[in-house]
């Protein structure tokens, strides 16, 4: 596609929108492509483009978020890039007797973080994730499978948990106490997925939640382990 044509689309589409956010997007995308690409030549595709273009500043970012073509590109990097900047903090808190791992459960909305000290049960990690159905992000805090393999510490770490961060969710065969959320509850959201262009409030926000996760757990499972070692 040429330069030529793709601007005179865009700019089309910007004096057919109603919407102040994308017209202001559109004409800074517009004076983007011409800058970007002076000679006329081919460019690598329209998505592309919007992308090199969305990610060379936050506002323009978040605009560009409705422009369907680039949406599932942009939260994809955007959910990515949010997972990996809450790991780096807790990285740095927290030492290196701490093992930290990201990954997916069933495709791209299903991404978690968990992590657990190097003496805990491979099964016993803390953590937060995003669901498969509708992408809500949820604290939760694995089940003990240790020497003891005693359902006791799970209900001691549960109500620990429930009185020093919250009420929990029903349990389920991984998880001893899991809650969702209050505030950046759905990173699939327009309006979520704006503000992690945009601030690093809810990076810090989810920071704090695991650290006091962390906070009311690990006495508890240090105590089991060393328990179990005497």
């Amino acid at each position: 596609m040429y330069v030529t044509d793709l601007s005179k689309w865009f700019e089309d589409c910007q004096n057919a929108s109603n919407a102040p956010k994308i017209r202001w997007f559109l004409g800074e995308f517009v004076d983007y492509i011409k800058y970007t690409f002076q000679d006329g030549g081919l460019m690598s595709g329209e998505k592309e483009v919007i992308l090199q273009a969305a990610f060379q500043n936050s506002e323009r970012l978040g605009a560009s978020l409705l422009i369907g073509s680039a949406y599932e590109d942009i939260k994809l990097r955007l959910v990515r890039k949010a997972f990996e900047d809450v790991r780096g903090q807790l990285e740095t808190d927290f030492g290196p007797v701490w093992k930290f791992s990201i990954g997916d459960v069933g495709g791209r909305n299903a991404w978690y973080l968990h992590f657990r000290k190097d003496s805990w049960p491979e099964s016993m990690v803390l953590g937060f994730g995003r669901d498969t159905v509708n992408g809500e992000l949820y604290l939760s805090a694995g089940r003990w499978a240790g020497p003891s393999d005693r359902l006791a510490i799970d209900n001691t770490l549960k109500v620990a948990l429930v009185a020093g961060v919250g009420i929990g969710q029903r349990e389920t065969p991984d998880c001893c106490w899991w809650q969702y959320l209050e505030k950046y509850t759905n990173w699939n959201s327009v309006t979520t997925l704006e503000s992690l262009a945009q601030s690093a409030e809810p990076v810090e926000y989810v920071v704090a939640l695991l650290m006091q996760l962390r906070e009311k757990a690990e006495p508890i499972l240090d105590a089991e382990v060393l328990r179990c070692t005497v």
